[in-house]
């Protein structure tokens, strides 16, 4: 009994494992007490115990605690959670070039400023990724959309305030309060709440709002921003913790939450290849207009299991310094249910010799990059490829052309040779 009890144990774990975002996931939260109440978030940190393997909460508050992002040069995280924070200075590696160097080596950032907390690493971080949040003491106010009488409790109205084409679905009517952001023309960032067209963030404790104290005005301000780097890595920045709260914590946040941290929105390529249409397990190189066929087998991860993902922009272009070909691709019905796999269809190579590059760049707001490329030789005709000239309709006048001169040349010998009098004839005559 025993032994059944302790296979069942080792199943159930197994199974929790299996559900795990397939990113390694080991997620550190930093929050600074003088700022918020963390019991507050007890649904928040149940939520990245539920979907993470390991997670490390350390107030900066507390001395004995030491922010550590690193060890021997490698992360010791895949995830971090930054609350507002106060102050000015950097604490350990929460400082702006850490968390560069943590993005660029893969790792996930979520990052909140507001009037209360805003850390100037933390800002200086996200001003690296082109969104500039505002400082400390400045708030989003809006005396019509405002629900109490300051007016710094607005009311968004989802068709507004929400982005088109957004990452995460906010189903339900959205109170903020908070500070507000401006972004640069970064390609990469994805805004996902916008602030209305009625409001402005100014410094709250100047008290009168001119050209000095305000930062944003009306729908140029953003609320919630993410952005996606080359290498996937994600960042995600807000301007308030109401999101995140226990009575506000709903689906929307857990879909922000897992979208950061790699567990929604997440591709990957299985395959990806090239082949002699009708010799598909041959090694020969590539000649020119020779037929070939491409595929290529794309997966997403739907929170458990990896499932085909569909869509009808995956396209493949054939490149030599431009684009020769760029071809839609079709899905094709596989027996594997965890890939979705797609087809160039036969198409014949350009007639012309090089190094051409066989790449499938698929880059969706959201969405993991998928980046496919292999570079491969195609070779001229040698000798004994060219057609014959009989071959060619276009030669056969010059080939009549040239048979007609050698049959003339050939009668006219005959001719001259058996028409000609004998000479000895001529002299008895004369």
């Amino acid at each position: 009994m025993n032994h059944f009890k302790l296979i069942v144990l080792i199943w159930s774990f197994c199974t929790a494992v299996m559900a795990l975002s397939p990113i390694a996931s080991d997620t550190l939260v930093v929050y600074d007490s003088s700022v918020l109440e963390f019991g507050e978030f007890s649904s928040l940190v149940d939520h990245l115990n539920g979907e993470f393997s390991r997670v490390d909460i350390v107030d900066l508050n507390d001395k004995a605690s030491e922010i550590q992002l690193f060890y021997n040069q490698k992360r010791i995280y895949q995830n971090l959670f930054v609350f507002p924070i106060s102050g000015q200075s950097s604490q350990g590696d929460l400082n702006a070039l850490k968390l560069i160097e943590f993005v660029n080596e893969g790792g996930d950032i979520i990052s909140i400023t507001n009037q209360v907390g805003s850390n100037s690493e933390i800002v200086a971080f996200n001003t690296e990724l082109g969104i500039y949040p505002s400082p400390k003491n400045y708030k989003l106010i809006d005396h019509f959309n405002g629900v109490n009488e300051q007016h710094d409790e607005i009311r968004l109205s989802l068709e507004e305030a929400v982005v088109p084409n957004s990452i995460v679905a906010f189903n339900k009517a959205i109170v903020y309060s908070g500070a507000a952001s401006l972004l640069s023309n970064n390609e990469y960032l994805i805004p996902l709440l916008k602030a209305p067209k009625t409001s402005f963030a100014y410094d709250i404790n100047e008290g009168v709002v001119n050209e000095q104290s305000t930062w944003t005005s009306g729908d140029q301000g953003f609320l919630v921003v993410a952005f996606q780097g080359l290498n996937n890595a994600r960042s995600l920045w807000l301007g308030s913790t109401l999101f995140f709260d226990n009575e506000h914590f709903d689906q929307s946040a857990k879909d922000l939450v897992d979208w950061t941290f790699q567990s929604r929105n997440l591709l990957k390529s299985t395959f990806a290849k090239h082949y002699l249409t009708d010799a598909p397990e041959s090694t020969e190189e590539y000649k020119v207009k020779d037929e070939v066929s491409y595929e290529i087998g794309l997966s997403e991860w739907n929170g458990k299991e990896w499932v085909p993902f569909k869509a009808n922009d995956v396209q493949l272009e054939l490149i030599m310094l431009d684009p020769y070909y760029r071809i839609t691709l079709e899905q094709v019905k596989t027996e594997d249910e965890s890939v979705q796999v797609y087809t160039s269809g036969p198409f014949k190579l350009p007639d012309q010799h090089g190094m051409f590059a066989f790449s499938t760049k698929y880059f969706r707001p959201g969405y993991t990059f998928i980046e496919e490329e292999d570079i491969v030789p195609v070779r001229h005709l040698a000798n004994d490829e060219y057609p014959r000239s009989w071959e060619i309709t276009n030669s056969w006048v010059y080939v009549a052309s040239a048979g007609a001169v050698v049959i003339a040349w050939i009668i006219f010998v005959i001719f001259f040779l058996y028409s000609t009098e004998d000479a000895t004839e001529i002299k008895k005559n004369i």
